[in-house]
C-alpha cells in the first residue's frame, strides 16, 4: 500500500528519472542569472555613457555604438540562458557558444574601460585600442555576433530544431511526471477509502458482537 509519506520522494525520483538536474533550472542558475543581469546593467551603463562621449555630433556613429551595446548584451545573456538550459550539446556547437560568449564580454569590458578612462579625466589616444574600439568595434559588434551564432548553427547542424526538440521533450517529460503523480494520488485516495471501509466494517462488527 502507497504511504501518502513517501509521495514527495516518489515525486522527486520521477524528477530525477525525467532527466531532472542538467536542463533544469536551479537556484544556482537564477543566481548566476541575477549576477548576469547586474554585469550586464554595469557595462551597458558604461558602453552607453561612453557612446556618448566619443560619438560627438554624429548621430550616426552614436546609433551604431549603442546598437552594438545593446545586441552584445542581450547576446551574452541569451547565450547563457540557453547554455544553462541545456541547449548546446554538440561539442563543437559548445565551443563556438563559448567563443561567442567570452568575445561578447570583451566588447562590453573594453567599453567599460573606454568610459571609466573619461570619466577618471584621461583622454583616449586616437588610433589606439580603446579608440579603434568605440569607432570600428562597437558598430561591428553586430557582425561579430552574427558571425558567432552561424557558428553555432553549423556546428549544431540546425540549433533551432535542437531549442524545439528540447522544448518538446520537456513538455512531454512534464505531462508524463504529472500523469504518475496523479496515478499515485489516485492510489493514496483508493488505499485510503480501502482502509477507512475496513475500519467500518471492524467496527460494525464489534458493534454487533457487544449486542
Amino acid at each position: 500500500m502507497s504511504n501518502p509519506n513517501n509521495l514527495l520522494d516518489k515525486a522527486n525520483e520521477l524528477i530525477a528519472d525525467s532527466g531532472g538536474g542538467g536542463g533544469r533550472w536551479s537556484k544556482q542558475k537564477t543566481a548566476l542569472l541575477l549576477i548576469h543581469l547586474a554585469i550586464l546593467l554595469y557595462t551597458a551603463t558604461h558602453g552607453i555613457s561612453a557612446s556618448l562621449h566619443f560619438a560627438g555630433d554624429s548621430n550616426w556613429q552614436l546609433f551604431g555604438q549603442i546598437v552594438g551595446v545593446v545586441i552584445t548584451e542581450v547576446t551574452i545573456l541569451a547565450i547563457y540562458v540557453l547554455f544553462a538550459l541545456g541547449y548546446f550539446t554538440d561539442t563543437g556547437e559548445q565551443i563556438a557558444a563559448g567563443a561567442t560568449y567570452a568575445l561578447c564580454f570583451v566588447i562590453v569590458a573594453l567599453s567599460s574601460v573606454v568610459d571609466a578612462t573619461i570619466n577618471a579625466g584621461g583622454t583616449i589616444p586616437a588610433g589606439g585600442l580603446l579608440a579603434w574600439h568605440l569607432a570600428y568595434g562597437l558598430p561591428l559588434s553586430p557582425v561579430l555576433v552574427g558571425i558567432g551564432v552561424t557558428a553555432m548553427k553549423g556546428f549544431s547542424g540546425d540549433v533551432w530544431a535542437n531549442i524545439r526538440e528540447k522544448t518538446t521533450q520537456r513538455e512531454a517529460d512534464k505531462m508524463a511526471f504529472d500523469a504518475r503523480i496523479a496515478t499515485e494520488k489516485a492510489g493514496i485516495k483508493t488505499a485510503q477509502q480501502v482502509e477507512a471501509l475496513k475500519l467500518a466494517s471492524q467496527l460494525q462488527t464489534a458493534e454487533n458482537m457487544a449486542k
